[in-house]
């Protein structure tokens, strides 16, 4: 990919991720407006994530942590590290979501069962970085947690800053859906 292209993405990632109205598939990538490399400021930065060996990968995986990251935060050392992390858990997706099915309790449906004034355990989980944000993206396709947990937390501050990112991170984790229910169904017998 060239600098320009690498810019084009970017924008349409950071809106993807930040405006609950682009989707970044419908769209394929566009923005309406004209991009000038020339222009920008970060011009080099842009240029350094276009010689990068998957800057695609890098793009996401710093946007599903931070919707609002900066380009020259995506080529830090902590915009790296959150790639080589990210990266380590899509290449071994199977065996992290069955690693992080076996942190919940031995009860599914009560893990993600919003109680009273309280959130779910698996929300908590989430929150408390003992599972990946891939995990409740794979359970919400099977049980719709986002369904359910908006409509009970509506007016909570931690479900807000959440549910956009599972939202808009949702398509960009591909997962083998039979091996995944297989998971969820030896766990939870």
């Amino acid at each position: 990919m060239n600098a320009n292209e690498i810019l084009q993405y970017y924008t349409a990632l950071k809106l993807h991720f930040t405006s609950p109205s682009y989707d970044f598939f419908k769209y394929q990538g566009q923005v309406k407006y004209a991009l000038d490399l020339d222009k920008r400021k970060d011009k080099w930065q842009i240029q350094k994530i276009a010689k990068h060996h998957d800057p695609m990968g890098l793009m996401v995986a710093n946007f599903s942590v931070n919707p609002n990251v900066w380009t020259g935060d995506l080529i830090s050392d902590i915009g790296l590290k959150t790639y080589k992390e990210w990266r380590k858990r899509v290449e071994s997706l199977s065996y992290t979501f069955k690693e992080d099915l076996g942190r919940f309790k031995a009860d599914l449906a009560t893990d993600i069962a919003v109680p009273a004034n309280a959130h779910p355990y698996a929300f908590k989980l989430l929150l408390g970085g003992h599972i990946c944000l891939e995990t409740i993206v794979i359970l919400d396709y099977f049980l719709h947690l986002y369904t359910i947990w908006d409509s009970k937390l509506q007016d909570d501050l931690a479900w807000q800053a959440i549910k956009q990112s599972i939202v808009k991170y949702r398509p960009f984790v591909k997962f083998n859906r039979g091996l995944c229910s297989k998971m969820i169904q030896e766990e939870f017998k």
